[in-house]
C-alpha cells in the first residue's frame, strides 16, 4: 500500500486537490487512500480464500485436521467424489472472497458505481 500512496500522491488529481486548497489529511484520506486500497484488498481476498479452501502445510504441521486433510486423503485413496467436493469448496470460497473484494470496490472508489450505471443504459 505503501508503493501505491507513493504513486497516487504524484498524480495529477492529488495536484489539484492541493491547489484547491484542502487540507493535507483530507487530500490523503479521501482521494489517495481509497485509490490505494484497491490493490490491497484483492491480495486479501486471494489469500483469504486460499486460507480458508484449505491449508495442508498447516494442517500437517499442526496436526490439525481440516479440509487439507480431507483432501490430501482423497487424493491418496483415489476417491473422486470427496476430491470433486472438495474442489467445489475451495472453487466457491475464492468466488464468494473475490466477489467481497467486488463489493468493497465499489465502497471505496466511486467510478465503480458511475461505470456500472453507464453500462446499463445499453442494454
Amino acid at each position: 500500500m505503501r508503493n501505491n500512496m507513493i504513486n497516487l500522491l504524484a498524480e495529477d488529481y492529488i495536484t489539484m486537490a492541493k491547489g484547491k486548497g484542502l487540507s493535507e489529511n483530507r487530500v490523503v484520506f479521501n482521494y489517495a487512500a481509497r485509490n490505494a486500497l484497491l490493490p490491497s484488498v484483492t491480495a486479501l481476498s486471494m489469500s483469504l480464500g486460499m486460507a480458508i479452501g484449505g491449508q495442508l502445510i498447516i494442517e500437517i504441521i499442526f496436526n490439525y485436521p481440516g479440509l487439507g486433510t480431507v483432501l490430501f486423503n482423497a487424493i491418496t485413496a483415489r476417491d473422486y467424489q470427496v476430491l470433486q467436493g472438495q474442489l467445489l469448496i475451495m472453487t466457491l470460497f475464492m468466488l464468494f472472497f473475490n466477489l467481497l473484494a467486488d463489493m468493497l470496490y465499489v465502497l471505496l472508489d466511486p467510478r465503480y458505481v458511475r461505470e456500472a450505471n453507464n453500462h446499463e443504459r445499453y442494454l
